[in-house]
C-alpha cells in the first residue's frame, strides 16, 4: 500500500513529539523510512541519536492501520447527548 506525504508527515511528527517528550531535545535527525517485510502498513522510522560524546541509531515501527484506527473511534454522540440521556 502506498502511503501519503501527509501520513507519513504526521507519523514523524508524532514520532518527534515522542522523543521531545522522553527528554530527546534536538539530538535527534530521521534517517530513513523503511517498509516492514511483513505488513505494508508498518513503517520503521531510523532515527540517528547523537551528541558530542556518542552516536546511536533507534528503529521505531509505527503501524499505520492501528493509528488509522485510534483517530477514527470517536464516539459517534457528543458529551452533552450523553448526560441528556442519562439524567
Amino acid at each position: 500500500m502506498t502511503l501519503t506525504q501527509e501520513q507519513l508527515d504526521q507519523a514523524t511528527t508524532k514520532i518527534e513529539s515522542h522523543l521531545k517528550d522522553i527528554g530527546i531535545l534536538n539530538q535527534f535527525s530521521l534517517k530513513n523510512i523503511v517498509e516492514s517485510q511483513e505488513n505494508e502498513l508498518i513503517r520503521i522510522f531510523v532515527y540517528e541519536i547523537a551528541n558530542p560524546t556518542f552516536s546511536t541509531l533507534i528503529h521505531i515501527q509505527y503501524d499505520f492501520s492501528r493509528e488509522d484506527n485510534q483517530q477514527n473511534s470517536s464516539p459517534s454522540f457528543s458529551w452533552m447527548d450523553y448526560k441528556k440521556i442519562t439524567e
